[in-house]
């Protein structure tokens, strides 16, 4: 395959305003990453988030934040899953009006649904609203089939919303071809797409590194994540397994673990990571 050439970095104009918008902000995952990005290549962009959690990964963008949803309650922060319901409103109720020149979201959901005016909006998707689309798949774990089921009116209502968000932004972009694939599929339009950035100071291929003796796992445990498979698999195989995680599964997971070859550790940076 030939590869593509990376694309010349746009000069935009110093006195141009913008707005950056991101779901909530209440952990650090790979669409926080992304966001994070975005903040440091614009320095001086206003931020916008439903709710914002405040820790050691985030501070950063506190003094940045100009505005948050109703939903920003201690509470919702910590059982935000609980109020998905409630997120669409929150959106449709933070309007920016007019005041800005360019607005950039970052979303897997609601961020792309905020309120303007005529401005120029460009929406980076991480996913279509999960939730919604795939609800067997992304819910199943937590929730019996009757109880989704039951719940169906409340899908249709999300499908509808995230669609209508999906058609309003002027440029549409995907964090993969995968994710292009399904917004074609739920929002019947075509993405650009642009790979999530990475630090190639920290990652990147040394032929001189030894392969270790083990397999790693690392990412935000999560029950659509699906790191129960890996455990299990792990117990059976009864080979080295390194994990690398936290959010709310984290407990359960462990608990899961019966083998003495699976270790567990806790966050850690990307230059310990690379290690």
């Amino acid at each position: 395959m030939k590869q593509q050439k990376a694309p010349e970095k746009i000069e935009l104009p110093s006195n141009l305003k913008i707005a950056l918008v991101h779901d909530y902000i209440n952990q650090f995952g790979g669409a926080e990453r992304v966001f994070k990005t975005l903040t440091e290549e614009f320095p001086e962009a206003d931020l916008y988030t439903l709710f914002y959690e405040e820790d050691e990964t985030n501070q950063f963008l506190k003094s940045r934040i100009k505005g948050t949803s109703f939903l920003d309650k201690p509470f919702v922060r910590k059982q935000h899953r609980a109020f998905i319901p409630l997120m669409a409103l929150a959106a449709n109720m933070m309007n920016l009006g007019d005041k800005y020149d360019l607005i950039i979201s970052d979303s897997a959901g609601f961020g792309k649904g905020i309120r303007y005016k005529n401005t120029p909006h460009i929406a980076y998707c991480h996913s279509p609203l999960r939730y919604a689309w795939e609800p067997d798949f992304y819910l199943g774990t937590l929730f019996s089939s009757p109880l989704i089921k039951a719940a169906t009116p409340i899908f249709k209502y999300l499908q509808w919303w995230d669609k209508k968000a999906g058609k309003k932004p002027d440029l549409l972009v995907a964090n993969s071809r995968h994710t292009a694939d399904k917004l074609r599929q739920f929002y019947e339009r075509e993405a650009d797409v642009i790979h999530p950035p990475v630090d190639t100071d920290i990652f990147y291929y040394d032929k001189r590194v030894k392969k270790r003796d083990y397999f790693l796992a690392l990412g935000r445990m999560i029950h659509y994540k699906r790191f129960d498979l890996t455990i299990q698999a792990f117990n059976r195989l009864k080979i080295p397994l390194k994990v690398v995680g936290t959010g709310p599964e984290l407990e359960r997971i462990k608990s899961m673990s019966f083998s003495p070859n699976i270790e567990f550790l806790s966050f850690i940076s990307d230059e310990e990571l690379r290690r």
